[in-house]
C-alpha cells in the first residue's frame, strides 16, 4: 500500500470555507475535486499541548497554522498552511488537548505558528453566526506565535475564546476608501491592513485594538484603495464603527499587531469630535487614510478632575498641534495624541487620560488638555457646546511635557468658552494688515481675533476672556477674509479686531506676550476701538501689527469731577495732540482706555495702562476723559474733553514706569465740542518765524480762539480756544476747514502763531522762550 515518505509530495482537499478537510460525498456523480499535490513530505516529529479555557462547549477544530491572517474572515484561511488540525467535543469547564504537527508542506524549523479553536457552535463544519475563534496569547498579547523544531513538546498553550462571530444584518453594506503610506512603502514592502472597530469607545480601540475588532483585511502590495463587503460580518446599518489603516513593517506572520516602527491612520470626518462614524445602508464611500502615524514605544497619561456643574457627554483630548483658528471642528486628528469620552453629571468628574504612543516620539512638547462639552450629542462642536482647557495660575492654556513613564496629576479643566449659536444671516469680515520690516513668510506665525467689543479695555487686559473668534493667518499673506456666519457673531454685534503676531509661538493657543507685536482697529473718527458689524460684508479693516508687547503693570487713578453724566473714555495718550479735532488721534499711542457710565456726580476711576507699543518709561503722557454726551462714539456737538492739569496748567504730562500707580489724577472738563453752523468755511494764511527756525525745529501751531475778549486770551489760552492745528515742518502757510468746528460767520476770532520751541509733548502751550 502507498504511504506518504519523506521526500513524497502530498496534496489535501479542503472545501472552500470548510474549517475541516472532511466532506460528505453524496449519490451519484461527485466532482470538481481539485487538489494541489505540492506539499512536501518530511521527516520529524512535534507536538503542541494545553487546554481549551472557559465554559463554552460544542465541537472544536483546533488548528495549528503557519500562514498569514489575510483578513477575520476564517473561512477563507489557506489549508495548504494548515500544520496542523483536531477536532473533539469541549464539554463544560477547561479540556486538555494535544495537537500533533503534520510534516507536511514545510519543514522545521517552522516559524510563526499560531494556535486556534474553532467552536462551531452550530456544528455547520464553517465559520459563521454564533460561532467563537479563540487564541493562545502570552501576556497582553492577542496572539502569540510559537516556532516548531523537530522533537519540540510545547505544553501551557492555553487557548481562550477572544472573538464571537456576530450575526449578518440581512442588509448590503459596504465601506470602501484610499489612502496615503509614507514614501518608503513599495509594493514588496510589508502589508497594509484595514480594519473595523466597534465605535464605542474608540479610546479604548488604539489601548487594545484586538478587543474591539469587527472586521479587518489585507490590502494587496502597491495598491492604495480598499473597498470591503460588510454583508456578512455582523456590521449593520447603524453601528458606529471605527477606520483604521496599519502599515505593519515587522510583520512576520500570523495577525497583523501595532507595534514600534509601525504607521497607523484613523478616519475622522471632517468637522467631528470623535473618529465614530456611523454607518449606512448600501455604500458607504470616501474614507480616506493617512497612514503617516507612527508607532512608538512609550506609556503615559494624564489625570485631574473636569470641574463645574456642566453635565453629557465630554470628549477629553491631549493635543499636540496647534490650535489655528477658534472652530475646534478644524482640529488635526493626527495632532490627537489622546483622547477619550466620558459621561459628566452635574458635578465634578475624576478623569484618566492614557497618551498613545501614535505619531510622535517622547518627549512630546506643548500638549495642552482640553475637554468638548457636547450639550446635544452632536458629535461635532456646535450650539451651546462648552470648551474647557487646563491652565495654570493666569494661563488661559497651559502647555505640557510628556515624557516616557510620565504621570500627570492634577490637571484641572475649566469650561472657559461657550459656543454660540449661529444667527443664520451670512457675514463676512475682509481686510489687510502691515507687519514691522523683521517678518517673512517662514516667520512666526500671524493671528486675526475678533473680540466682544462690549468692554474693549478688558480684551487687552484679559484676550481670552472675550474672544469671538480667530484664525491664523498663512505664512506671507498680509490680508485675511473670514466668514462669520457660523460663529455666533450677529449683525448689530460690538465687536473689536485685534491682529498678533505671536513671535514666540511655541504651540496651542496664540497669545500676547513681551516681543510679540500687536495691532488694533480703530474706525477713522471714533474714539473706542468697538465697532458694530452689519450683515453680509463688512470691508476695509486695515490693521498696523507694529505695537511691540513689553512686561510691565502700571495704573493711573484718580477723580472724574463735575456733574456731567453719559459714557465717559478714559485715554492714556503718549502721543502728540495735532490738533482739536479729538477724531484724529493716533490710536497706535493709546497707553491705555477705559468706557465707564458717569452719572451726575463726581466718579472715581482707576485706568490700567497697557504695555503695548512704548516700553517703560512711558514719557509726556497725558491723561484725558472725552464725555460722549448724545452716545455717538466719536467726538462730535455737546461732546466734552476733560484733562489732568497741575496749578495752572491745562494739560499736565505725566511719566510712567513699571509698577506705577499714579493717584490723584483728577480730571476736570475744560472743552466744550461746539455744534456745527452747517456753513462751509476755510481759513487760509501764511507766517514767518526767526531765522533759526528749520523744518526739524520743534512745532508751529496756529489757533483759533475766541476774540470776544482778546485781553483775556493773553492770560488764559486755553480758556477761549476755538481750533488749533499744527504746522507740518517746513511749511510757513496753511489752510484750515473750519466747517466742522462752531466757528460761524460773523464770529469774532483771535488768530494766533505759536512756534513752541520747548514743547516735549502733549497739548502745545505758551511758555518762556516760545
Amino acid at each position: 500500500m502507498p504511504f506518504p515518505d519523506k521526500g513524497d509530495v502530498i496534496g489535501v482537499y479542503a472545501e472552500e470555507g470548510k474549517i475541516s478537510p472532511a466532506i460528505r460525498l453524496h449519490e451519484g456523480v461527485n466532482d470538481g475535486y481539485h487538489i494541489d499535490i505540492t506539499r512536501e513530505v518530511f521527516d520529524y516529529e512535534a507536538s503542541i499541548s494545553g487546554a481549551i479555557i472557559g465554559d463554552d462547549r460544542g465541537p472544536v477544530t483546533l488548528v495549528a497554522y503557519a500562514g498569514n491572517i489575510d483578513s477575520s474572515d476564517f473561512s477563507g484561511l489557506d489549508f495548504d498552511s494548515v500544520v496542523g488540525y483536531k477536532t473533539l467535543t469541549k464539554a463544560d469547564g477547561p479540556v486538555d488537548y494535544t495537537i500533533g504537527i503534520l510534516p507536511y508542506g514545510k519543514n522545521v524549523p517552522i516559524q510563526n505558528i499560531q494556535i486556534f479553536a474553532l467552536l462551531d457552535v452550530n456544528a455547520s463544519n464553517t465559520v459563521d453566526a454564533g460561532d467563537k475563534i479563540g487564541f493562545y496569547g502570552q501576556g497582553e498579547e492577542f496572539s502569540t506565535l510559537l516556532t516548531v523544531d523537530d522533537g519540540s513538546r510545547l505544553t501551557g498553550i492555553d487557548l481562550k475564546f477572544k472573538f464571537e462571530v456576530k450575526p449578518p444584518c440581512g442588509s448590503d453594506i459596504t465601506l470602501s476608501g484610499d489612502f496615503i503610506l509614507p514614501a518608503a512603502y513599495t509594493e514588496n514592502s510589508a502589508p497594509v491592513y484595514v480594519a473595523v472597530f466597534d465605535g464605542e469607545n474608540p479610546s479604548g480601540v488604539l489601548d487594545d485594538p484586538f478587543s474591539s475588532v469587527l472586521y479587518f483585511t489585507k490590502v494587496p502590495g502597491g495598491v492604495t484603495e480598499f473597498s470591503l463587503d460588510l454583508s456578512e460580518t455582523g456590521i449593520c446599518p447603524g453601528d458606529e464603527v471605527m477606520v483604521v489603516g496599519l502599515w505593519d513593517r515587522d510583520f512576520a506572520g500570523g495577525f497583523p499587531n501595532f507595534t514600534k516602527g509601525d504607521f497607523i491612520g484613523i478616519y475622522v470626518e471632517a468637522g467631528k469630535i470623535s473618529p465614530s462614524i456611523a454607518l449606512v445602508a448600501g455604500e458607504n464611500s470616501g474614507f480616506h487614510l493617512d497612514i503617516t502615524r507612527e508607532v512608538y514605544d512609550y506609556e503615559a497619561s494624564v489625570s485631574g478632575t473636569i470641574r463645574g456643574d456642566d453635565s453629557g457627554p465630554v470628549t477629553l483630548v491631549a493635543y499636540a498641534g496647534n490650535i489655528e483658528s477658534s472652530d475646534f471642528t478644524d482640529l488635526d486628528f493626527n495632532d490627537v495624541m489622546g483622547f477619550k469620552t466620558i459621561e459628566k453629571s452635574g458635578s465634578p468628574l475624576n478623569y484618566t487620560l492614557d497618551i498613545l504612543p501614535y505619531g510622535k516620539n517622547v518627549p512630546l512638547e506643548n500638549v495642552q488638555i482640553f475637554a468638548l462639552l457636547d450639550a446635544n450629542r452632536s458629535n461635532t462642536v456646535d450650539a451651546g457646546d462648552k470648551i474647557g482647557f487646563y491652565g495654570q495660575g493666569e494661563d488661559f492654556s497651559t502647555l505640557l511635557t510628556i515624557d516616557d513613564g510620565t504621570a500627570l496629576t492634577e490637571i484641572f479643566i475649566e469650561f472657559k468658552f461657550d459656543v454660540r449659536p449661529p444667527c443664520g444671516v451670512d457675514m463676512t469680515l475682509f481686510g489687510d494688515f502691515i507687519l514691522p520690516a523683521a517678518y517673512t513668510e517662514n516667520s512666526a506665525p500671524v493671528y486675526v481675533a475678533v473680540f466682544d467689543g462690549e468692554n474693549p479695555s478688558e480684551v487687552l487686559d484679559d484676550p481670552f476672556s472675550s474672544v469671538l473668534y480667530f484664525s491664523k493667518i498663512p505664512g506671507g499673506q498680509t490680508e485675511f477674509s473670514f466668514d462669520l456666519s457660523k460663529t455666533g457673531i450677529c449683525p448689530g454685534d460690538k465687536i473689536m479686531v485685534v491682529g498678533l503676531w505671536d513671535r514666540d509661538f511655541a504651540g496651542g493657543f496664540p497669545n500676547f506676550t513681551p516681543g510679540d507685536f500687536i495691532g488694533i482697529y480703530v474706525e477713522e473718527g471714533k474714539i473706542s476701538p468697538a465697532v458694530a458689524l452689519k450683515a453680509g460684508e463688512n470691508s476695509g479693516f486695515h490693521l498696523d501689527i507694529t505695537r511691540e508687547v513689553f512686561d510691565y503693570e502700571a495704573s493711573v487713578s484718580g477723580t472724574i469731577r463735575g456733574n456731567d453724566a453719559g459714557p465717559v473714555t478714559l485715554v492714556a495718550y503718549a502721543g502728540n495732540i495735532e490738533s482739536s479735532d479729538f477724531t484724529s488721534l493716533d490710536f497706535n499711542d493709546v497707553m491705555g482706555f477705559k468706557t465707564i457710565e458717569k452719572s451726575g456726580s463726581p466718579l472715581n476711576y482707576t485706568l490700567d495702562i497697557l504695555p503695548y507699543g512704548k516700553n517703560v518709561p512711558v514719557e509726556n503722557v497725558q491723561i484725558f476723559a472725552l464725555l460722549d454726551a448724545n452716545r455717538s462714539n466719536t467726538v462730535d456737538a455737546g461732546d466734552k474733553i476733560g484733562f489732568y492739569g497741575q496749578g495752572e496748567e491745562f494739560s499736565t504730562l505725566l511719566t510712567i514706569e513699571d509698577g506705577t500707580a499714579l493717584t490723584g489724577i483728577d480730571l476736570e472738563f475744560k472743552f466744550d465740542v461746539r455744534p456745527t453752523c452747517g456753513v462751509d468755511m476755510v481759513l487760509f494764511g501764511e507766517f514767518t518765524l526767526p531765522s533759526t527756525y528749520t523744518k526739524d525745529s520743534p512745532p508751529v501751531y496756529v489757533a483759533v480762539l475766541d476774540g470776544s475778549d482778546p485781553a483775556g486770551v493773553v492770560d488764559d489760552p486755553f480758556a477761549s480756544i476755538l481750533y488749533f492745528s499744527k504746522v507740518p515742518g517746513g511749511t510757513t502757510d496753511f489752510e484750515f476747514d473750519l466747517s466742522k468746528t462752531g466757528i460761524c460767520p460773523d464770529d469774532e476770532v483771535l488768530i494766533v502763531g505759536l512756534w513752541d520751541r520747548d514743547f516735549v509733548g502733549g497739548i502745545p502751550n505758551f511758555t518762556k522762550g516760545a
